[in-house]
This record gives structure tokens, C-alpha cells and sequence, in this order.
């Protein structure tokens, strides 16, 4: 230990110089790119950017460097110019941060650049042109590491915005065997999460997505992984609040195919099968079988509801097109009148068209509806036609206590009830033999006022449907 000491004290004046020497020599290497003239390099930081990313940038704002807290460009003011047509821009940057490696600060023009930093972006994009950017980013984003931090991302339709995601954070990582891409931000007031994860080096290629929206309790997994036809296959798993989706699909010609798939909520539980289709327009075809559905928890849910909600309820999506077979085996209501249902649906724009609904009815028998629901300016108004097919007089006039003044084989009741303001009107009611106007007349005058007196708590209630029979059949 001594003679280290004396080694020291003998040549403590040669370190310090060589040390004093290293340091100076690498704050002058560091310092060199001080004096460079930015101004003139912006086009050459643009090709750099263009060839490390992929992007085309225009910049307008001032270049700096400095080396703390690591050796950096910091980039003012940019454009991204559409990579669909270069004369237009989809949005703005405030501030680029390029890392530059240690080992080439003195070589600007050659740079490869070993990440960037973009903060406060502000893009927007049109939703129609959304699978050209998928596939630019898909084929010609260079695998550089990217973060944006603090940025914006707009999505608008016929120049109308649709959503905007606010405060994001996104990070983009890729290597020989994984590409990861991890995003936070603000969505319709929600925070939300997504990682992505591409394992493209694995025997079966695997791609996992997880996506959270913290406020609504929602997340989703999906993994996805190509068979031998190359056709995209995969999992999911949605829970939303008391609700959970999962199963397997299959992605195919721009539609995705439910292969097997199960749902549980408080208002039924079962299996969806059927397809939907993303391109050109969204359209389904689903076959749902419940096992179960509680119309208590349903019409306990509605009651809570305020009456302009409650009207909402019937309003279509024009968005929504497709067909659904829906069929339930048992429900679970305060009147146990009906016991399973058949139902053929088609969603139309913004009509509904019942091809078929069949009610059984227990020993009493059946009840079949076919209509439609139109949906116009001013009203939403449902059509129907529907038949009573009566197995058991007694049993069907002692269930709603009515007189049983004669055999009835079956009933047949149409017309159109108002959804807007839940009003009744009907168009033919017969049983033994047609009844007259002037008896639909009475029947609409006297049932409507009870109908409309508490809207749709009153239209779902049993003891009306039992007062609406007694004013037909009485």
C-alpha cells in the first residue's frame, strides 16, 4: 500500500496533467459541433430524418445542439408533409430531439441517428385514407426508435372530426426479433393504454395488442398469429365493467370471422358465432344464442333511465347494418309469460326489420311478430303484425282473468306504436272476426292514456298488456 502512495506522490503532477488533457480533449470533441452553421444543414437534417423514418419533414425553426444531459440536436418548428401528397401537410412539430452517437459528432452529414424524441406534435389524419398509413408505416417506417411525448392525434371524416387523442406518449422500439410499440393518452375524456408486442422471429410469428381505458374499466387483449394459408388467426379477451367477451377468429377478405365465442353480463349469457365485415362498409352476420336473458335486470336498468334516455333507446345507428339471429332459451321476467324466443333481425341504415320474432309462450301457446322499425325525421315508429296462436283457452283467459266468453283459436293484432311519445295505434285487431273502427277507436283512446302515462315503464308493464286483452277480447 505504501508504494502506491509513493508511486502517487511521486508522479501526482503527470496525472493531473493527462487527466486535465483527456477532459479538455473531450469537451473540445464534444464542443465541436458548436460551430457548425445549422442554417445551411436543415435540408441535410431533412433527408436524415426522411431516410432514418421514413417521413418528410420541412424545417422552419432553429437548430441547436448541446451535449447535456447526452450529445443532442434540438429541432424548432417542423411540418410533416402527407405521404400521400407532398404539397399538403398533416401536422406540426414543436420540437424534434435527435441523440446523436458519441462516435460521430464530427461527422453531422453522415449521421445515422440513434433515436429521436418528438415533442408536442399536433397530426390529423382522414379516416378513409387510414389503411394507406397503416401500410406506409407497415412497410416504410424505418425500425429507428421513436418516442413522442405530449402530442396529439386527430382522426377526422369529410373534414368533420371523429376523435382526437390528447397528451399522448408513445414509444416505438424495434429489433431483430421483437417490435414493440407502447402509447398513453387521453381518449373521450379516459385514459388509455396500448402496447403492442410483433414477435416476428418465433416458429409461429405471434402479435399481442392490450389496450386499457382506465376510467371505463375496460381492457382488451387480443393475439393474433398467421396459420398455413396465411390468413391472420387469433384470440380475444374484452371485459368492460361487469361485462366479458373472448373467444377465437379468424381475419379473412377484410372481414372477421368469429369461430367460436362466448359473452356473460348481468342481462344474459351465451355464444356468438358469424362475421363482420370491415371493408368497404361495416356490416355483420352474427348468430347469438343466450342461454339466458334477465329482462328484470333490463327493465331495472330502463326504470333509471329519464325519458328523453329512454326514447334515445330506439333510435338506430345508421352506422349499424347486418343481420342477427338471435335466439334465447330461457328469461327470466316478473310475469313468466314468455318462456324462450326466435327472433331473425336485420339492421338497415337506420330501420329495423323484424323478419321474424316468435315468442313461446308456454302451455298457453305462441306468439309470432314480424314489422319494422322506421326511424324519420321526426318520429321513430314501430310496425308490426302479430299473431296469438292459443294452444289452451282456458289456461290463457284464466292467466290474464278474462271472461272466457268463447273459444279463441288465435288473435291477430296490427299497427304502429310511436317510440318518441309511446302512443298506440292500430290498424286491424281480430279474433273470431275483424274488429269494427269504431271499436279500435276505443281501444287506442282508452289504452293510450294509460301508455303514455309513464312511457316506457308503462309499455313493458304486464298488467297493461292483461287491461290492453280485456279491452280487445271484453
Amino acid at each position: 500500500m505504501s508504494e502506491y502512495i509513493h508511486f502517487y506522490n511521486k508522479h501526482k503532477n503527470f496525472l493531473f496533467y493527462v487527466l486535465s488533457f483527456i477532459c479538455f480533449t473531450l469537451f473540445v470533441y464534444l464542443a465541436i459541433p458548436f460551430f457548425f452553421n445549422y442554417s445551411n444543414f436543415k435540408s441535410t437534417l431533412e433527408d436524415k430524418i426522411l431516410l432514418n423514418f421514413g417521413t418528410k419533414v420541412a424545417i422552419s425553426g432553429d437548430v441547436h445542439y448541446q451535449f447535456l444531459p447526452s450529445p443532442r440536436l434540438k429541432i424548432k418548428n417542423l411540418k410533416i408533409k402527407d405521404y400521400l401528397n407532398e404539397k399538403k401537410y398533416i401536422g406540426k412539430i414543436d420540437t424534434i430531439i435527435v441523440h446523436v452517437p458519441f462516435r460521430k459528432l464530427v461527422k453531422l452529414k453522415t449521421i445515422d441517428f440513434e433515436e429521436i424524441q418528438v415533442v408536442k406534435s399536433d397530426i390529423v389524419i382522414d379516416y378513409e385514407n387510414l389503411d394507406l398509413y397503416k401500410s406506409f408505416f407497415k412497410e416504410k417506417f424505418k425500425s429507428k426508435p421513436i418516442k413522442f411525448l405530449n402530442s396529439k392525434l386527430t382522426v377526422r371524416e369529410n373534414n368533420k372530426k371523429i376523435f382526437s387523442v390528447t397528451n399522448i406518449n408513445f414509444a416505438f422500439n424495434s429489433s431483430e426479433s421483437l417490435d414493440s410499440i407502447k402509447l398513453t393518452g387521453n381518449f373521450l375524456t379516459d385514459k388509455i393504454s396500448i402496447n403492442f408486442q410483433n414477435k416476428h422471429k418465433q416458429k409461429k410469428p405471434l402479435k399481442i395488442i392490450l389496450v386499457k381505458l382506465d376510467d371505463m374499466n375496460f381492457n382488451l387483449r387480443l393475439d393474433l398469429s398467421s396459420d398455413e394459408t396465411k390468413y391472420p388467426i387469433g384470440s380475444f379477451d374484452m371485459r368492460y365493467l361487469s361485462n366479458r367477451f373472448k373467444g377465437d377468429y379468424i381475419y379473412q377478405d377484410s372481414a372477421i370471422k368469429l369461430l367460436s365465442s362466448n359473452f356473460s353480463n348481468p342481462y344474459a349469457k351465451g355464444a356468438i358465432q358469424g362475421k363482420i365485415e370491415i371493408k368497404p362498409f361495416l356490416y355483420f352476420d352474427l348468430q347469438v344464442e343466450a342461454e339466458k336473458l334477465n329482462f328484470k335486470n333490463i327493465f331495472k336498468d330502463i326504470e333509471n333511465l329519464d325519458s328523453n334516455e329512454q326514447t334515445q333507446l330506439f333510435i338506430p345507428n345508421k352506422s349499424i347494418n347486418g343481420k342477427l339471429s338471435l335466439d334465447v332459451k330461457k328469461l327470466h321476467t316478473s310475469s313468466k309469460l314468455v318462456q324462450s324466443i326466435e327472433s331473425e333481425l336485420e339492421f338497415r341504415n337506420k330501420d329495423i326489420i323484424i323478419h321474424k320474432l316468435l315468442l313461446d309462450l308456454g302451455k298457453i301457446g305462441a306468439s309470432d311478430i314480424q314489422g319494422k322499425v322506421i326511424t324519420d325525421q321526426k318520429y321513430t315508429k314501430l310496425y308490426f303484425d302479430q299473431n296469438f296462436y292459443l294452444d289452451n283457452n282456458k289456461i290463457f283467459f284464466n292467466r290474464f282473468n278474462l271472461k272466457n266468453f268463447s273459444d279463441i283459436n288465435n288473435l291477430n293484432f296490427a299497427g304502429e306504436i310511436n317510440l318518441s311519445n309511446f302512443l298506440l295505434k292500430l290498424n286491424s285487431v281480430s279474433f273470431e272476426e275483424e274488429l269494427s273502427l269504431e271499436d279500435l277507436n276505443f281501444i287506442e283512446e282508452n289504452f293510450n292514456q294509460i301508455l303514455f302515462e309513464k312511457q316506457l315503464d308503462s309499455f313493458f308493464n304486464y298488467l297493461n298488456l292483461k287491461y290492453f286483452l280485456e279491452l280487445v277480447i271484453g
